[in-house]
């Protein structure tokens, strides 16, 4: 309930401690929540990102919320981490190259994370819109079958891949 005292030791903290990344991703996330876009690139541009896969995600929300989407796109595929141990980086990745027009891209990232672990039903819906923006009908169909078969996808979303069965048949 302090957040004026809890961002001023952050900024502390982090001008104390140069190379302190876990601090750097905690203020730049609350930032980023709060909308001061502002701050929170100054707390990115200076700070340290191709070793810190959570940090980049985090600079590419910021990009993104500056309409900046290529270059968070580029920001996100520039030095992959490994999937196992960052599977939510790739899941940010695929749904970015989704919806800023590169579904070939997302067809790839979202098979590697079914790959991964093909229990994520908003996994499957990615890779069945995919497929669908690349024209793999068959594809397509299957993996929004995949989808609804698992739970914890959106309402709209079911709604939605129920509708496009119904024009693949």
């Amino acid at each position: 309930g302090e957040s004026r005292t809890a961002y001023r030791n952050l900024y502390d903290f982090i001008a104390a401690y140069d190379h302190d990344a876990k601090s750097r991703i905690i203020l730049a996330r609350h930032l980023l929540q709060d909308g001061r876009l502002a701050e929170a690139g100054d707390v990115l541009v200076s700070s340290p990102t191709d070793d810190y896969p959570e940090l980049r995600q985090i600079k590419a929300r910021w990009l993104v919320a500056k309409g900046d989407n290529k270059l968070a796109v580029y920001t996100l595929s520039s030095n992959l981490p490994v999937l196992a141990k960052h599977p939510a980086y790739f899941a940010l990745l695929a749904s970015y190259y989704q919806r800023f027009g590169y579904p070939e891209q997302a067809y790839q990232t979202y098979t590697q994370l079914i790959q991964f672990d093909e229990a994520s039903a908003n996994w499957w819906a990615g890779l069945a819109i995919a497929s669908d923006q690349t024209k793999q009908w068959a594809q397509a169909k299957l993996a929004y079958q995949n989808a609804l078969q698992l739970p914890g996808l959106n309402p709209k979303l079911v709604e939605f891949i129920k509708g496009r069965l119904k024009g693949l048949e």
